[in-house]
């Protein structure tokens, strides 16, 4: 599809939302979030499989959770809501689109992304470097089985090794091993990290992977999708979200704890379990398509505005803006309690509690967004915040191609540093720069240690 056939769908696609959203009357604020949303939409599908669209993907997947999902609400079903739908896009859309402006700014210059695929399946081409990818894969299997072991202080350690599983996935896909080999170790990875995360009741790991394994992969099909096909494959996505979305809920019944202030669960869960709810869901349309299922599902849950909008409600009013504290205190992460034993326990969730009216119970992990954060801190003018910290997620997206002629298969790791950002508005800033910045040093150790040649640091011009 050409650049013209693309200026074209978005034309045509808000030429032909724009009487709907006029006769049902929503708010210009709430139509000009609505049309940046879909356009973001439109751009992922236009450029998925053609390049890398991790940023995209991010992009796109909080456009519906900030900007969609809340304008449709706000509509339909306001007193979810907590403020005015002025109240809330009068600072969401330029925190939005002070992200976006971010992730466009280039920081390192970047090859074509055929140029990467061709270098890295040369590199893993040569017999000791596949023996690598055998050695991670072994290394990040055992760090999956025993980090549930292990105290907290030890799970993250073992949690970032574990990445070496999955990012293996895409190393044996792209090597030039057998067959054979690639279909064995590649359902070994893919049974074994679906297990681990369907044996917790834990679905959004393994969602968010899925997610970015197919972008990768797809990016270097020798073959082209058209957007048809696309449309299709997205369709098909959806429903399977659907389904899942329903199956959680049912399958969490059955192995976790009645009280939702208990984390434990009371019983295994496992595949053979989920997969028999699944066969029971996938055919029940009523079930699925029922209004209650979806306002109390998969709807709510695309909903990150409902936080923001409690927080914007609640500061100043009741509890003054922070000026930067939450952010001021991030290096703390990185103070061991070994040496700090008196060090604060602080975790975006706190946020929640202490500057919102919402409960969370223990089993829910959500957080008040990078846009809200930004707001807690500097009430409107947090864009400027959520600007510097995408602008930071861009130099490091960057960075990964910028270094790949020194490494190789360097920008094949991005899936590990950006999966805790695919649904980034569930997060904040600090939770998310504390856990790219400890994965990025365990990537960039590995790699010096197994792949890397010597004079790293230096770009190609």
């Amino acid at each position: 599809m050409s650049f013209k056939k693309k200026h074209i769908i978005y034309f045509a696609s808000n030429l032909l939302i724009l009487p709907i959203l006029v006769k049902e009357e929503f708010s210009l604020l709430e139509i000009i979030a609505i049309f940046i949303s879909l356009n973001i939409l439109i751009d992922f599908v236009f450029e998925f499989g053609k390049k890398i669209v991790i940023l995209e993907a991010i992009a796109a997947i909080a456009s519906v959770e900030v900007l969609l999902m809340p304008a449709l609400v706000f509509h339909y079903d306001p007193d979810v809501m907590y403020t005015s739908s002025y109240n809330y896009f009068f600072y969401i859309i330029p925190s939005f689109l002070a992200l976006m402006l971010a992730f466009k700014i280039r920081i390192f210059k970047r090859r074509n992304d055929t140029n990467y695929f061709e270098n890295a399946k040369e590199y893993l081409s040569k017999k000791k470097n596949i023996t690598k990818i055998y050695a991670l894969i072994i290394i990040g299997g055992i760090a999956l089985l025993l980090k549930k072991f292990l105290p907290p202080g030890l799970q993250f350690l073992f949690s970032a090794l574990s990445l070496l599983l999955k990012v293996s996935l895409l190393f044996i896909l792209i090597s030039n091993s057998s067959k054979s080999n690639k279909w064995i170790f590649s359902l070994i990875i893919l049974f074994s990290v679906a297990s681990h995360d369907i044996g917790k009741g834990m679905f959004g790991d393994i969602m968010k992977w899925m997610l970015l394994w197919l972008i990768i992969i797809t990016a270097f099909f020798p073959y082209k999708i058209s957007f048809k096909r696309k449309l299709i494959f997205l369709s098909f996505g959806l429903y399977a979200l659907l389904v899942i979305q329903v199956t959680k809920a049912e399958y969490r019944k059955q192995i976790w704890n009645n009280d939702i202030n208990i984390v434990e669960q009371k019983e295994d869960g496992g595949i053979i379990k989920f997969t028999t709810i699944v066969k029971d869901n996938i055919f029940a349309f009523d079930k699925l398509f029922s209004a209650d299922n979806l306002t109390k599902g998969p709807l709510r849950r695309l909903n990150s505005g409902i936080v923001i909008s409690n927080l914007i409600n609640y500061v100043p009013k009741k509890h003054p803006h922070l000026y930067g504290t939450t952010l001021s205190s991030i290096y703390l992460a990185f103070i061991p309690r070994a040496i700090w034993k008196n060090k604060p326990k602080v975790s975006g969730r706190d946020y929640i509690k202490k500057y919102t009216t919402m409960y969370l119970s223990p089993r829910n992990s959500i957080e008040i967004s990078p846009i809200g954060e930004g707001y807690l801190n500097f009430g409107g003018l947090g864009f400027i915040a959520v600007f510097f910290w995408a602008l930071f997620i861009k130099c490091i997206y960057d960075f990964f191609f910028a270094y790949s002629h020194k490494i190789k298969i360097l920008f094949l790791w991005l899936p590990a540093i950006m999966v805790g950002l695919v649904t980034c508005m569930e997060n904040s800033i600090k939770t998310t720069t504390i856990a790219i910045i400890s994965t990025f040093i365990i990537i960039i150790f590995i790699n010096l240690l197994l792949f890397a040649k010597l004079r790293f640091f230096k770009v190609t011009k």
